[in-house]
């Protein structure tokens, strides 16, 4: 819009805070309006919906009267020192005009668009390198900050560098370039950044689904009202009307401090559920409650005192909602009320009978672990899904013992696979750093570990360049990571084929070998990127791309237990078949897996295969942290101590008396989701803690396995008798502090 230098600057200023509190409403409605589209279930009542309106409100004129201020003070400090608009209009006047300035500015243009390109790039570099090589997170954005600065003026001298000598490359070939060169840069630069946008996107087709757009949309469309607001209030309003508009802005402004503090004191702590929507649901209040939790954070252990972030003491990282409580101390740790008394510690003890059982079934078994990625369990066959996704594991199931109430450990691989093969929860293991992909360290002993000291050959063949450098193969003698090398990515094509044919060749190249073998192997293609497979469709949707993936992964799987049938193999093998996560589509506000511990993250298929034991369905509840104890339990090795998982086999031979009291799946902190979770569910029944908020959410299973109507406040006799089995739970098994969110305060 053109700007008026007749008009005092600071009219400008105001006129830019005043659009900006005016627009306001832009984003209050888009949030609600989201809000009740996407999650109408998440509020209990037309009293709830209310709350969070007034809270949300709030939030965002803040954030709206602070930009609006800040923004209109650095217009009016721009528009003070430099009229952008009438400054292009001069260059591009003077390129039309005058030949020798038009080369000039045409250099100009080249060597802003160099440095800067210069500038991205070693940014990148820099982004990528301090994210990924300190544990000390804010050391480390201190640092990348302070880099940035002093790249900035280095690309500002690389720029002055780069003009002079754009501008002497000029001039001999003066009378081969265009006649109005800027005119042609432009028009060369817009074509380019399109051109290059496009390919972006065509490439990275799938950011269209992965990527959340509301917020930017919602932002957009702020941008928007706020412009067309900010040129009208350029026209030529009376005196009065302007000073009605600038009282009614402050009159807005002191409002807002009141709802700030009216929601502080009485808000937030009255209204946990409201705070659990808007921090996890709301687009653009989730951003601002983040960023002020992770701000006042002062111990840097993910948790916060302010707007319900959990924390009871923010001076201690070992004190917060997910640390290991010390029955005793005189302190209370896991900030959920007072210090744990000391409770006895119950040793499980089998009976003769079943221990004669497992004695005949012993034996130095090979042993088959197969894993897919991303599996839910009601998108199979194994619990009657629609569709023919799984019809190779639904046959292999009938022959084997199929588990219809498994559970991951954790809601995404970096936390699972750890899990599984170490037998322990993820806050028991020993990782090496905070971070999206940690290393798990030597101190973790994994089922490879011991196999391997056991006189095992020790293999396995992935698809996901996960399993590299993740310090999972460090007692493997063969370790398959070509099938993500083979192709384009393993997220952007199927690899499932190839893990197949990779396994294959391994077994026929050491059939001689004469040591039993621990074989993995994990198949990758139903996570995200879902692809389209030739002879599979079941639609174009996300949901029925998933399907597909599934489908294929099951035909691959199928290939590779037909070889593994005819081979030597078999007759002496444990097969065990199972899904490291889950995956989401909406069905609580979020896509794809690793935020939550609803069921459709953690609800996964497992079957198993021994030799001699008959075919049968079982459905009490299980965890996949069992399946290392069972398989040492099968061939004879002792459970060391500090396993959390019991083996399978009591279960498996004498029914449901020796089911699990209770199944435990744990989402930790991470800098992706930067959240914590627990759920704790027994044959019936499912608590599910919300760490951050100190908020329970209870289900009824059997009558309401979808998870859509929480009944922790309408039966509070059974929602105490669920926390204290979950406090009992955390404080007699999850026994070892290993510092993982000492890590993530950068303390270790």
């Amino acid at each position: 819009m053109p700007f008026d230098s007749s008009r005092p600057l600071r009219s400008e200023g105001r006129r830019f805070a005043l659009s900006a509190i005016w627009a306001s409403p832009t984003l209050i409605i888009g949030e609600q309006a989201v809000l009740v589209l996407w999650s109408p279930a998440y509020f209990n009542g037309v009293g709830e919906w209310v709350w969070n309106l007034f809270v949300s409100s709030s939030f965002l004129l803040t954030f709206t009267v602070l930009y609006g201020f800040l923004g209109g003070a650095c217009w009016q400090t721009i528009l003070r020192h430099w009229n952008p608009a009438g400054h292009l209009a001069t260059i591009w006047k003077e390129a039309r005009s005058d030949a020798l300035k038009d080369r000039l500015h045409g250099a100009s243009l080249a060597a802003a668009c160099l440095a800067f390109l210069l500038f991205l790039i070693c940014a990148y570099l820099l982004q990528i390198h301090f994210s990924t090589s300190y544990n000390n997170k804010t050391l480390a954005a201190f640092l990348y900050i302070i880099l940035l600065t002093c790249l900035c003026l280095i690309c500002l001298v690389l720029y002055h560098w780069i003009f002079m000598v754009i501008s002497w490359l000029f001039k001999p070939f003066s009378k081969l370039l265009p006649r109005r060169l800027l005119f042609f840069e432009v028009v060369l630069f817009v074509l380019f950044f399109l051109a290059g946008v496009g390919m972006l996107l065509y490439v990275n087709d799938y950011l269209f689904d992965a990527i959340d757009w509301r917020p930017g949309i919602l932002l957009g469309l702020f941008v928007l009202v706020h412009l067309s607001l900010y040129a009208l209030f350029s026209l030529p309003f009376s005196h009065d009307s302007y000073s009605v508009l600038n009282a009614l802005s402050l009159g807005g402004f002191a409002i807002n401090i009141m709802l700030m503090l009216i929601i502080t004191v009485v808000a937030y702590p009255s209204q946990p559920r409201v705070a659990s929507i808007l921090r996890n649901q709301a687009p653009l209040s989730k951003t601002m409650i983040l960023t002020v939790q992770s701000i006042l954070d002062r111990d840097g252990d993910g948790f916060s005192p302010f707007l319900l972030g959990g924390d009871c003491d923010d001076t201690s990282p070992l004190i917060h909602p997910m640390a290991q409580e010390i029955s005793g101390n005189g302190i209370d740790d896991d900030c959920l009320g007072g210090d744990a008394l000391v409770l006895p510690k119950t040793k499980i003890v089998r009976n003769e009978n079943l221990e004669l059982r497992i004695q005949t079934l012993r034996n130095r078994y090979n042993v088959l672990l197969i894993t897919i990625d991303a599996v839910r369990a009601d998108h199979t066959g194994l619990l009657g899904y629609s569709r023919q996704t799984t019809p190779e594991l639904d046959r292999f199931a009938a022959e084997s013992i199929s588990f219809s109430r498994a559970y991951a450990q954790a809601p995404n691989t970096p936390q699972s696979i750890p899990s599984i093969l170490s037998g322990r929860y993820p806050s028991q293991i020993h990782w090496d750093s905070y971070s999206n992909f940690p290393k798990i360290l030597n101190r973790t002993e994994l089922v490879i570990d011991r196999l391997k000291l056991n006189g095992y050959r020790t293999a396995g063949v992935f698809s996901f360049w996960y399993f590299d450098n993740r310090n999972l193969d460090r007692n493997a003698d063969w370790w398959d990571t070509r099938a993500y090398k083979m192709r384009e990515s393993s997220e952007k094509t199927f690899t499932d084929d190839l893990v197949t044919d990779n396994a294959i060749e391994y077994l026929e190249r050491t059939k001689n070998a004469e040591e039993p073998l621990f074989l993995w192997l994990h198949y990758f293609d139903p996570h995200f990127l879902y692809v389209q497979h030739d002879n599979i469709n079941f639609g174009e949707r996300q949901e029925d791309l998933y399907d597909g993936e599934i489908r294929y992964s099951s035909e691959q799987v199928g290939r590779f237990l037909d070889y593994w049938k005819k081979s030597p193999y078999f007759e002496k093998s444990i097969i065990i078949i199972a899904s490291d996560h889950g995956e989401e589509f909406d069905d609580h506000g979020m896509k794809y897996h690793g935020s939550q511990l609803y069921n459709e993250s953690i609800h996964v298929p497992l079957i198993v295969h021994i030799p001699n034991v008959q075919p049968k369905k079982i459905a009490d509840p299980v965890g996949l942290v069992q399946i290392v104890p069972t398989i040492y339990d099968l061939i004879g090795l002792e459970t060391p101590a500090e396993m959390q998982g019991q083996s399978l086999l009591p279960l498996v031979l004498e029914g449901e008396n020796h089911a699990p009291e209770a199944v435990f799946v744990e989402k930790l902190r991470s800098p992706a989701f930067p959240w914590s979770m627990q759920t704790l569910m027994t044959s019936r029944w499912k608590l599910l803690y919300r760490a951050n908020e100190q908020m329970f959410e209870l289900y009824d299973l059997e009558n309401d396995p979808s998870e859509q109507r929480d009944l922790f406040d309408e039966l509070p006799e059974k929602a105490n008798e669920m926390k204290l089995k979950l406090l009992e739970f955390r404080q007699n098994r999850l026994t070892q502090d290993t510092g993982w969110y000492q890590m993530a305060a950068g303390r270790q």
